[in-house]
């Protein structure tokens, strides 16, 4: 609870993924979430993820204790989207890389929510141009 309570801020998360034929594997790093795209920061949390795809429904929980960590998504196959804290009960923002950002789009029902996200992240010159066109074009 100290990384919450003892410190100024809260967390980043980017996420990728590495798939085999047979599994997904997320790739989490975290770092201190700054507007101006500032990330010198050595601060980490405890975080608790929890993980959602096109073939399971069911959150998958996980606590992030370091500066990076994996979960292998039980259940997901290869091509899924994947959601990282449905529902938006988790303080900490979420950049997804570009792959897993385009998988996203077509499965978001209100896509002015992944707009909106994902101002702050274009604002910092992290989100291609080409992306938000792309979601532009989807709303």
């Amino acid at each position: 609870m100290s990384t919450w309570t003892g410190q100024v801020g809260y967390p980043m998360l980017t996420v990728d993924v590495v798939e085999t034929s047979d599994s997904v594997t997320l790739h989490i790093k975290q770092q201190k979430f700054c507007a101006n795209g500032d990330n010198s920061s050595e601060q980490q949390w405890l975080v608790p993820v929890t993980v959602v795809s096109q073939s399971r429904d069911t959150p998958q929980c996980y606590l992030l204790d370091g500066r990076e960590g994996k979960i292998v998504l039980e259940g997901a196959r290869p091509g899924d989207w994947v959601k990282v804290n449905p529902k938006q009960i988790g303080l900490f923002r979420v950049k997804y890389s570009d792959d897993l950002l385009k998988r996203l789009l077509p499965a978001v029902k209100n896509k002015l929510w992944i707009l909106l996200i994902d101002w702050e992240f274009s604002r910092t010159c992290s989100l291609l141009l080409k992306l938000v066109t792309q979601i532009l074009q989807i709303c």
